[in-house]
């Protein structure tokens, strides 16, 4: 930490969770002289020690000392794992009231499947009619 961030930081520090603008940090922490030549000189320094995680901000620009409680909170980011989820979704995800399925089950509905279009004579992706009521309706022409 260079010596102008530790004024600032020591200044900060005295009256913690009260805010400051970057002038008034510029006029309490450093020198006269300092102020005098720029009045600005301090807002790298914040910018670089707030995103460090050493100070704190509000909606105005202004900066307060951030307690040592506060550092060591972590942040929690709001995410889609939030959100409300219905019964049956929360039964999908836990496996609650779900029958566990077996490896071979796939291959007997589709064993099923094919056995039903072949009792009923329809080919799975033909068209409805069957060729005997094509002959039929030609007799009928006829």
């Amino acid at each position: 930490m260079h010596y102008e961030e530790k004024q600032i930081v020591e200044f900060l520090k005295r009256t913690p969770n009260v805010f400051f603008s970057v002038r008034e940090i510029g006029k309490k922490a450093g020198s006269r002289a300092q102020f005098t030549k720029n009045p600005d000189w301090p807002r790298p320094y914040v910018v670089l020690l707030y995103e460090q995680g050493y100070l704190n901000s509000n909606p105005l620009g202004q900066y307060s000392y951030k307690v040592e409680e506060e550092k060591k909170k972590r942040k929690y980011l709001m995410g889609n794992h939030f959100r409300y989820i219905t019964v049956a979704e929360a039964n999908a995800m836990t496996g609650v009231g779900a029958q566990p399925k077996r490896p071979d089950d796939d291959a007997e509905e589709r064993s099923h499947h094919s056995s039903a279009s072949a009792a009923s004579g329809k080919v799975p992706g033909t068209n409805e009619k069957s060729s005997e009521g094509a002959v039929d309706q030609s007799k009928k022409a006829a």
